[in-house]
């Protein structure tokens, strides 16, 4: 079912970014004959420039520092997110040891994610700080920008769904439980006593069944023993699963977790939040073509056109550029440049 519905939604964001794409140079319209399109300047255009801007950011950086380190970190963050975690089948080309529990994929997944949080607080923040601006624009019956918005607020979602995930996973009995069904010889609680003790002590787990019970208790047959549960992590765990103290911010809401331990196993917690965090990665995929993120497509195809020079003006004045007008975020960088040609 989870396969069928990624697939829809990549087919149904596939279509809407060939319809806007192609857009641009459908709907561009030639004023002049003599004037030459888009198109027809493709081998004039500046590519270097447009890597180099694409990669670093050149352009926004000269607009703003603080808003060059915000999109800075939301694309350092989300970038590794999209490479290392979300397509983790495929981060074995680039990492062959890699498993999502061990280090330091753990500890940078935290990272990445903080990243991309800062740089969500930072894109709000901005649209907040400027009361002066946006007193200007509520007398002039502007609305606040709820697509920009929107976007920002699912991103959050993602990554904040993606901690909660992680942390209820953390204290999960359940998740052990088939973990070690699936990749361990273990039988019998008699056998499975010691790595409990020791994953209840060191990997925070919350087991229900034994939370009062201490290494060097008896337990039917068995004596608890971190030793022996530290050798069998060793045996069957330590390969994928690290101890989760780099976890900086998973480990913390696991631990502010863990006195609802028996709520988050009835109601398999860590699932619900995995499909919500499901359904936010699904919905910001869906919706790139026809949200504030298509400047991601946008942004590409404007900066390969040179910079504006006066003789560049007789040639091109006369194609409107639907490329250029797609990668508008409404940022309001062009007023404060000219409030005349932006309109013209």
């Amino acid at each position: 079912m989870i396969k069928v519905l990624v697939i829809l939604t990549l087919c149904f964001c596939l279509a809407g970014l060939v319809f806007k794409v192609s857009s641009i140079f459908r709907l561009g319209r030639l004023f002049e004959k003599k004037k030459m399109t888009l198109s027809s300047r493709i081998f004039q255009l500046n590519y270097s420039g447009a890597v180099f801007n694409i990669l670093f950011q050149s352009r926004l950086f000269r607009a703003g520092k603080f808003r060059w380190l915000v999109h800075g970190l939301m694309v350092a963050g989300f970038g590794y997110l999209l490479m290392v975690h979300a397509l983790d089948d495929w981060t074995w080309v680039l990492f062959e040891e890699y498993q999502p529990g061990i280090e330091p994929f753990r500890m940078l997944r935290n990272l990445a994610g903080l990243m991309v949080i800062a740089a969500c607080l930072g894109f709000l923040l901005r649209r907040t700080q400027h009361s002066r601006i946006n007193l200007e624009r509520r007398r002039r019956g502007v609305r606040f920008k709820v697509k920009g918005t929107l976007t920002i607020m699912v991103i959050l979602g993602l990554v904040s769904s993606g901690f909660l995930t992680e942390g209820l996973s953390i204290i999960s009995e359940t998740r052990f439980d088939q973990m070690v069904e699936d990749y361990s010889g273990l039988a019998g609680e008699d056998e499975q006593v010691h790595l409990k003790a020791y994953w209840a002590k060191y990997y925070q787990v919350a087991f229900l069944k034994n939370m009062k019970v201490l290494p060097g208790q008896d337990i039917g047959q068995a004596r608890i023993s971190l030793e022996q549960g530290y050798d069998l992590n060793e045996t069957y765990c330590l390969e994928c699963h690290t101890l989760p103290n780099t976890a900086f911010v998973s480990l913390p809401i696991a631990r502010l977790a863990t006195p609802f331990a028996p709520w988050a196993t009835e109601f398999h917690l860590d699932r619900v939040m995995y499909f919500i965090h499901l359904g936010f990665g699904l919905a910001l995929v869906g919706l790139l073509p026809f949200s504030r993120m298509f400047h991601l497509i946008a942004i590409p195809l404007a900066s390969v056109k040179k910079r504006m020079t006066l003789k560049d003006l007789d040639v091109c004045m006369g194609f409107l550029d639907l490329a250029g007008l797609s990668a508008c975020t409404q940022c309001g960088l062009c007023t404060k440049v000219c409030s005349v040609y932006p309109d013209y």
